[in-house]
């Protein structure tokens, strides 16, 4: 489908100055003019429509939505339908444009649960520094920086059928340099997620 059109006349031909315009259509400006710009226009309009084909998801043709995921190094599970898979990149591109903040993790859990979290927030007292972390032994971050400790608290999610590792990727995507803890609440004791 052609999103854009031109109308050579009406906006090409009266824009020009009033000398060119007084020579009638069968003149070698206008035939110039015209196969000119209907070459390149021809190009252009197919290069304008693939552009804003790729633009959103919803339009993005199957190549698209695998490359935009390549990119976010987002890849379709074994079993899940094209339809599935591009309703899981859009949940991620939305809340990747998210801040790290209570009501991002909360739609975390939203999203991919359906269940009201409950989020705490904490700071280390200790202040990592560059080069003070042992090579290869967790992450280095820089020299005035304070960590940050998040706890969700989720209702009772052992009937449900869910991959915790999807959700402690998207949460560790959120910002390296967070520290998340997830706990179910069962019966009276929380029981704490494993990576």
């Amino acid at each position: 489908m052609n999103r854009y059109s031109i109308d050579f006349d009406n906006n090409f031909w009266k824009s020009l100055p009033f000398i060119i315009q007084k020579k009638n259509k069968t003149s070698m400006w206008y035939r110039f003019l015209y196969v000119l710009l209907r070459f390149f226009f021809n190009d252009f309009q197919a290069l304008l429509n693939e552009l804003f084909n790729q633009i959103f998801i919803v339009s993005m043709n199957q190549s698209g939505v695998i490359l935009k995921a390549a990119d976010m190094r987002i890849y379709q599970r074994i079993g899940e339908t094209e339809v599935e898979f591009e309703s899981r990149l859009e949940k991620e591109i939305l809340l990747r444009n998210y801040e790290l903040n209570i009501n991002a993790l909360k739609a975390v859990f939203s999203f991919y649960l359906n269940v009201e979290a409950v989020i705490l927030q904490s700071i280390t007292d200790s202040i990592f520094q560059i080069g003070v972390t042992p090579i290869g032994v967790g992450k280095i971050y820089s020299s005035s920086f304070y960590r940050f400790t998040w706890k969700a608290i989720l209702p009772d999610l052992s009937e449900i059928e869910f991959n915790k590792k999807d959700i402690i990727k998207i949460l560790n995507e959120f910002s390296c340099s967070c520290e998340f803890f997830i706990y179910e609440q069962r019966e009276n004791e929380l029981f704490k997620w494993e990576e």
